[in-house]
């Protein structure tokens, strides 16, 4: 093996995963004993995921460059996994950054994974050189590996469900839905009352659909998020290669949204992707993984969410809009269309271009960066002008519509 290879950690006695539902209708029991169970609650989105057996973090720490960091490590048993703002006693999480480490002292967290570089740690750890990628293989545990019993479904008397669809293993329908030819809802997905899924569509593994949800043709919910870590090539260190990340978290997606037709919303990493009440979805749009889009939202065609993106309510996106990974954007902003947006837009805004700028803004620094353009031309029509009217003439011609000559 080459110096500066690193191989590809590999967690052994790994279980098949069992699903059923709540009465409620949400997922749990994912990984048997345990499972994952979403939900809205006062203080925010919490998930907890508890592994079929306890583990060992000195057993953990046997993967090649781990090392145990804290008195005693080796002893601590982990019997779950979370993020370290919702962390419950016993809970092993990831933390990469200096933020995520410093956050770990008032976390219940039992355990962190952190990578090599981090010294020092408040709780007990194991480091090691792709943190994401090991915490990655903890996940696997709860991701299911085959659609399950569809016999242990439950399809309401009064739903309808095309013969050509598929309902997987404990996915369960409500009252009134409509599921279409072709139409996949998967391992333990919930399917409320009155909705429509169309043609083709994929309600996938545990994603949940509130009431009056209209999901049209082609459009998948639950898809993977686009989640990698990458390390030098065996045979090539100075090539780096793409390691996929599991994601064992959901879809929820509120009552009375409509998302349009191929659309893809990526599930969480470990929290939900969040799609909030009334929020109406236009055709060709992609959402990624864990965000957090609020209630009554509109988003337009071809526009572009990165993964962790919190918008508020009535927030609406025009075509084309592109926004980077964790921005935040504020109640009743508007996000005109090419927009593209990164870090944060403040609550009723009302945006264009790039960097975004209000609507009023931009359209006079479009005209000064026109008037920049032709400043030799402007100058050359001053000089042979005889007056004020024959240079404004001029200048007519010169300026294309848009950019009107101002006195």
């Amino acid at each position: 093996m080459k110096k500066n290879s690193l191989p590809v950690p590999s967690l052994t006695g790994e279980t098949e995963p069992s699903s059923s539902l709540n009465e409620d209708g949400r997922v749990s029991n994912l990984a048997g004993a345990g499972g994952l169970n979403a939900s809205d609650t006062t203080n925010g989105r919490l998930v907890s995921m508890k592994f079929k057996e306890a583990k060992k973090l000195g057993e953990l720490a046997k993967l090649p460059y781990s090392e145990l960091v804290g008195e005693g490590a080796e002893n601590v048993t982990v019997d779950g996994v979370n993020t370290a703002d919702c962390a419950e006693p016993g809970d092993i999480v990831w933390a990469e950054s200096k933020e995520a480490i410093d956050s770990l002292s008032s976390s219940g967290a039992a355990a962190a994974i952190i990578p090599s570089q981090a010294k020092e740690t408040p709780i007990p750890a194991i480091r090691h050189p792709l943190p994401k990628l090991v915490f990655g293989m903890l996940l696997k545990e709860f991701v299911p590996i085959d659609e399950g019993d569809g016999e242990a479904s439950e399809v309401h008397p009064e739903a309808r469900v095309d013969s050509a669809a598929r309902i997987c293993g404990g996915a369960k329908v409500g009252a009134g839905s409509v599921i279409k030819a072709g139409a996949v809802i998967g391992r333990g997905a919930t399917v409320g009352e009155g909705c429509q899924v169309g043609y083709n569509s994929v309600i996938d593994w545990g994603c949940q659909l509130g009431n009056r949800v209209i999901v049209h043709s082609g459009t998948v919910i639950g898809t993977d998020g686009f989640g990698y870590v990458q390390k030098p090539c065996d045979d090539d260190p100075s090539t780096f290669e793409s390691l996929k990340i599991p994601h064992a978290g959901i879809v929820i997606v509120e009552d009375d949204v409509e998302i349009g037709s191929n659309v893809c919303i990526d599930r969480g990493m470990l929290k939900p992707t969040w799609i909030g009440k009334g929020t109406k979805i236009d055709n060709l749009v992609q959402i990624a993984h864990n965000c957090e889009i609020g209630r009554h939202n509109i988003i337009i065609s071809f526009a572009g969410i990165s993964g962790s993106t919190k918008t508020g309510k009535n927030v609406i996106m025009a075509g084309q809009v592109g926004v980077a990974d964790h921005t935040t954007i504020g109640d009743g902003a508007i996000l005109m269309a090419g927009t593209k947006v990164a870090g944060e837009i403040q609550p009723q805004a009302k945006v264009i271009g790039y960097p975004p700028l209000p609507r009023s803004d931009f359209w006079k620094w479009t005209s000064c960066l026109m008037d920049v353009t032709l400043v030799k031309r402007i100058l050359k029509s001053a000089q042979s002008s005889s007056d004020f009217e024959e240079f404004k003439a001029k200048m007519s011609e010169l300026k294309p519509l848009g950019w009107p000559f101002k006195k």
